[in-house]
Parts: structure tokens; sequence; C-alpha cells
């Protein structure tokens, strides 16, 4: 029996009203230690809190005392929490779980994120010399706008579940270290098809239109002076970035594209550094959303804004909700198109830009191309001198052929770093898991091993290896040196190793119950080879599926262990050769550190052949694609595994991996370009910088075809 892999999200209001028995209260007091406040709104506080059980600081998210007994407040809380605990996604803050504090206010405890929100990015980048607002700087036009992508991501992603969110700003977007974005903040979201009741028994409409503007949303007044707060007696949500629909408090025309709306104002917003709207009070903030106004400025910097980005942002924020995209992956996709530098859907240029948007995306320009260049404006001047219409025609052909590779290679760039996403995302919780274990006190408990499962030879893998359980290794094991206190613990987190292999599975294996999902990856359904964890301490190791390992076998030898010791974030490693010597390997990898000490590093395989299949395109002329780390060596390419195996390198050795033949290509990737076309004789060479990992996809085509 199988299920969809999009399901609905669904709203349980009862929950509001539970107390969960007399010493629910008593259990989130031993459970969490509270350190710090970390903020607080209209509804709620949120604290820095120290999760005991877990052993991980969290976010904890309680509603206000005075607003327990609030019946319409406990709903909205309560959806927060149920709606951001099924919106399971890279780009939308975790939520943990569900409490009840002593005074019988609902808590939930949620990620916690090092960082600080999208509206304070903006005022640093505002506040930063205007050097660094030029290109390649950090707060470059398309590196502001690019973060716009991963909330338009998460979005779209909960419109498919049927859920509006209604108060999209940059104040409800963390922006984490690594530029990690995180959409948070569903208390006043839409739930499509939900009918929940308040205290007065109000219907949904009724609710909607009359409710509370959520105290915590903020205007920007023209003056400058700063946010002024909101009123009570209006429409849920925040003004500065309302639809018109949604500020007419005309609920059934909600939809996704009042957050589209939304997402618009923040897009012209990030793109110029200023206000698309300005008010001194409600009542004129109002009017101004009611209105559908929305101003886009020169930038911050004295420059205006680019036609096409322009359009991107007048279609968004159109003031009936038909004139705007159809969805919001929509939009997204012409904002990455504008982040490469590739025609956008919204906004026809003329044929000398588009020659010119060729050209500069060529460094080491042909003779051929500018005399394509030469004979277009030549044409432009002196039709009547043109004696060769079809070459002109040829030419277009090009051009669309050209534009027709980016496109392409630009997606399965996007799909491959989703895909990488993903799976280091998942592995957050075997790191959890294994920081547990190694901060849990040692005990002189007997040490308990169950017996050596079957295992059974697996081309696959390079070994034999069993399914059933993960085996322990630890320094001496062959010789009968007793094994160390945390080796049978090892074996305890099973579960989580097989979490982690989850992340490889097809989308809708992935989204089955627990023991779907283990019964796919014991079947080898997963892309990912194994899950394992290494201890900084004595060595011991342990991985699943199981296999057994040399006597004089220590992890912290292996080339990927070593290169986590220099890194205190997760990470992909450069490729490594397999223990036998018989497979390449990239692997995700997350090291655990206590106090800035490294005390065990977790992490997954996959093998480069593997990789290197998913990154193929069918396209007229393909070649081959391949990945390529930051200092111009390939990391992912078909035949690099042929290359190393069976050479009698050490399996313990830094591979000397091949650099890209392609000078133009290497200054491209050395100086962090996002992205563009070469064309060096019979090729052309598309490239795509990913985010997860910072590699670059590199897509080569025949020119002729």
């Amino acid at each position: 029996m199988t299920r969809s892999s999009v399901r609905n999200v669904t709203l349980h209001p009862a929950a509001a009203v539970e107390n969960n028995g007399p010493n629910h209260s008593a259990r989130l007091i031993e459970r969490f230690q509270i350190d710090e406040l970390l903020g607080e709104g209209g509804m709620g506080r949120v604290y820095v809190a120290h999760d005991r059980r877990l052993g991980r600081i969290v976010a904890l998210k309680q509603l206000r005392t005075e607003l327990a007994q609030d019946t319409d407040a406990l709903f909205r809380f309560v959806q927060e929490a149920q709606v951001g605990a099924q919106l399971t996604h890279p780009n939308i803050l975790p939520l943990y779980s569900f409490e009840r504090a002593e005074d019988g206010a609902p808590a939930f405890a949620m990620q916690l994120v090092d960082g600080h929100t999208l509206a304070d990015y903006s005022k640093e980048a505002i506040s930063a010399p205007a050097v660094e607002r030029s290109a390649g700087k950090p707060f470059a036009l398309k590196e502001r706008i690019s973060m716009l992508l991963g909330v338009c991501d998460a979005v779209h992603f909960a419109h498919e579940r049927g859920v509006i969110h209604r108060d999209l700003k940059p104040d409800n977007v963390m922006v984490g270290r690594h530029r990690d974005i995180y959409l948070m903040d569903w208390g006043i979201a839409h739930v499509m098809g939900s009918a929940a009741v308040s205290s007065e028994n109000r219907s949904a409409t009724e609710a909607e239109s009359k409710a509370e503007v959520e105290t915590a949303a903020t205007l920007y007044a023209s003056s400058g002076s700063g946010p002024l707060p909101t009123q009570p007696g209006q429409i849920m949500g925040t003004p500065q970035y309302m639809a018109p629909e949604q500020a007419l408090g005309e609920p059934d025309k909600l939809g996704p594209a009042t957050d589209q709306f939304a997402l618009g104002i923040i897009l012209a917003e990030l793109a110029t550094l200023r206000a698309a709207r300005t008010a001194s009070s409600l009542p004129q903030a109002l009017l101004l959303a009611a209105q559908g106004s929305v101003s886009i400025p020169d930038d911050v910097d004295g420059r205006a804004i680019d036609p096409s980005l322009r359009a991107i942002i007048l279609r968004a924020t159109a003031v009936s909700p038909a004139d705007r995209y159809p969805s919001v992956d929509a939009m997204a996709e012409d904002v990455r198109r504008f982040v490469r530098d590739e025609p956008v859907s919204v906004y026809r240029e003329s044929v000398a830009k588009r020659i010119v948007r060729v050209a500069a995306k060529r460094p080491a320009i042909s003779v051929a191309l500018t005399s394509a260049v030469l004979l277009v404006f030549a044409g432009i001047a002196i039709v009547n001198l043109i004696r060769s219409a079809h070459q002109a025609e040829e030419h277009a052909r090009d051009v669309e052929a050209t534009k027709r590779i980016l496109v392409a290679a630009g997606d399965r760039a996007h799909t491959v770093d989703v895909w990488f996403s993903d799976i280091s995302a998942d592995l957050g919780e075997l790191g959890s898991a294994t920081l547990r274990l190694v901060s849990r006190p040692q005990t002189n408990a007997k040490i308990f091993l169950p017996a050596l499962p079957t295992l059974r030879d697996s081309v696959r893998h390079g070994a034999a290896v069993s399914f059933e359980q993960p085996i322990v290794h630890w320094l001496g094991k062959a010789s009968g040196a007793p094994p160390t206190a945390s080796i049978s613990e090892l074996l305890s987190l099973l579960p989580w190793m097989r979490l982690s292999l989850a992340a490889g599975l097809p989308y809708g294996e992935r989204d089955a119950n627990d023991a779907s999902r283990a019964n796919s990856v014991s079947a080898g359904h997963s892309t990912l080879l194994r899950s394992f964890i290494g201890i900084e301490a004595d060595g011991s190791f342990t991985q699943y599926p199981g296999r057994e390992m040399p006597a004089e076998y220590d992890v912290r030898s292996r080339p990927w262990y070593r290169e986590a010791r220099t890194s205190n974030l997760r990470f992909w490693s450069r490729p490594a050769l397999s223990l036998e010597g018989n497979t390449l390997r990239v692997s995700a990898l997350e090291p655990v550190r206590v106090d800035d000490k490294l005390v065990a590093v977790v992490g997954v395989d996959l093998r480069v052949p593997d990789i290197a299949e998913r990154l193929k395109l069918n396209v007229p002329g393909f070649r081959r694609a391949y990945l390529v780390l930051p200092d111009g060596r390939i990391a992912i390419r078909d035949d690099l595994e042929r290359m190393f195996v069976g050479t009698g390198i050490s399996a313990d050795a830094d591979l000397n991996l091949p650099r890209v033949d392609s000078p133009a290509l290497a200054a491209a990737i050395l100086e962090h370009r996002e992205g563009g076309i070469l064309h060096e004789g019979h090729r052309l060479i598309a490239y795509a910088r990913l985010v997860s990992p910072a590699w670059t996809y590199v897509a080569e085509f025949d020119a002729q075809p």
C-alpha cells in the first residue's frame, strides 16, 4: 500500500484546550532549562533553552501567561505549532515538540538558528560601505535577492500542502551563519479546508476578517524614524507587505497569490534597500495596501533597478491575483534566471541586449562572436546591404540553442543542489544523537555486544555487509582487547543511522512510515551507501549496513576524518577510496564538538559514479557533466572512479584529483562566479555554482549541434 508524497496539512484545534494530564507541567520543567529571553511579540515570548532530554540548545516559544485563557490566542498558537511541525523542508524552521508550561500556557521547542533575521541583514547591507554592494561583494544585488529563493521554495512547498502563510516579511525569515534560510512564524497561516472555531463560535470568514493585527507587525514610517506598531481591530497580517485582497478583508480571495504579493514586496526591498511602502499611520498603511501600491525607487546608491527585475516585481505585485505569476515557483524561476543573467519570462529584451548578454557570459570572446555582433548591428543600420537573410536566421537559432543549454544546465544544477541539501540536512539528527551519547557520563556497566550478523557479498558496497544491525570496531578488537565503554551504546544509534540513509530514498518511499523506510533502506533502494560514526577519543567506529573491519583499522587515519578535524560545520568531503580501494566515494560529514573540541564525526557515503549519473542531460550535443571543487579540481565525473581504482593507491592517501582543462572555467570557479557559458573551439561549457556543497556544476556540449 502506498501513499502520496504530498499530503495536505491538517489542524487539530482540540489540542489548544487539552491539558495532557496533571504532571505535564512538571515534565516541561524537568525537560527544559530556560537560559535567557531571546525576544517577544504580541502573543508569545521566545527563550533560549537547554533540552536536558536530547542534550541540545533550542528556541522555546511560550504563549504569554495573560493569553493562556484566551481561546482565540490558544487556537492561533497551537495552529502555529501544528503547521510548523507538518511542514518538513530545508528552508522551514524545524519544530521539535509541543509542551504546556507550569502556568498552563502552551509552548513549543524549535531549532535555534545561529544568525539573524532577513530584516537585520538588510540593515547591515544599507549601513555597509557602497563598495560592499558592488558585484562580487557580500551585499551585491544578486547576493541579496538570491536569499529570497530559499523563502520562495519554502512558501511553494507550503502551498502544495494547502497552507497560506499570510505574514511573509523579513522579520519572519532567519538567515544562518552560512546564509542558510529558514521561514518561521505560522501563527496566522490559513490552512485551506480547515474550519477552526473561535471561543465565540464565529465562522471562519468572520474570524479572519475581524481578527487582531499581529502586534509584532511593523510599518516603515515615511519620516524614517523607525518602525511603527500596528493597532488592534484591523485585518490580520502586516500592512507593509499585504496584498490588496488581504487588506480589504476578503478571505474568499486569499490564496497562494496573496503570499506571492508579499514576496514581491520583499524582493523590491532587497533589490533597492528602500521601503516599497511608506506610511506615517496605520490607516494610511492599510489604504496603501488596499490600493496595491508598490514603490520601486532607485536603490540606495542611486542606481535604477534593472528592467527585467522590475518586471518580476510588478508581475508578482499585480493588484489582481489573476495577473500575478501562476505560482510562487514560477516567480522563483524568474528570480533564478535573473541571478544567472538569463532572460526572464516577463520581460522581452531587445535583440542587442540579448547579444550583449551572451557575449558577457564568455570571458574569452571569440573572433566569430565579435563578427556576429558586428553583423547584427550592421543589419540594423543598413538592412538593404545584407545579402544573406539565411545567415541572420542561423545566428538567431544559435542564440536560441545557447539559451536552451543554459536553462537545462541551470535547472539540473538546482535539482542536484537541492538533493545534496536534503542529504546533509537529514544528517543533523544522527549528529544530535551522537552528541547525546558522547556527552553522557561513562558507567562501569557490563558491555553487551550482540552476535555477529550474517554478512552477504555486495558488489555495490564492495564488501560483505548486513542490514540487520551495525557492527562496531575498536582498536585491538582482533587481539582480544576489551571494548571501550561507548561501544555497546553505539549500537543503540541504529534508528538514526537508518534515518540518515532514508534521505537517499526515492521521494515516495522517503515519506513512508518508519518501518517502510527501514525496509526500503534494507532493500538497497537508497542512493546512499552507508552511515557511520567515528569516536575521536579511542578510535571506535560503527557503520550501517554493518561490516567487519581489519584488525589494524583506525578511522582517525581516513582522509575524510582528517578533513573533518579542520571544520566546525557540516560539509561534503573530497573524494576518497574505500578501504578495499575498489570504490570511490564522497561523504556528507558533521563534526561533533563539545566546547570546540572534536569528539566524534558522523557521516553518510555516496559512490562517485552514482552522483555522476544524476548530472547528465538529455540535450542535443551533450558531452559530459561533472562537479568541480572551489580549487578547480574535479570531485565528481563518470570516469573518476576508474582513474583511481586498481592503481595501488593507499585508501588513506589524499588523491591527486584532475584539474579542469579550461583556463577560463578555472578562473570563473576561483572567482566564485554564479554561472555562465564559455565558447571554446568545438565545445560550449555551461556552469552554475551550487550552495550545498559549494561546488560548481559543469556541462559540456558540442558547439556544432
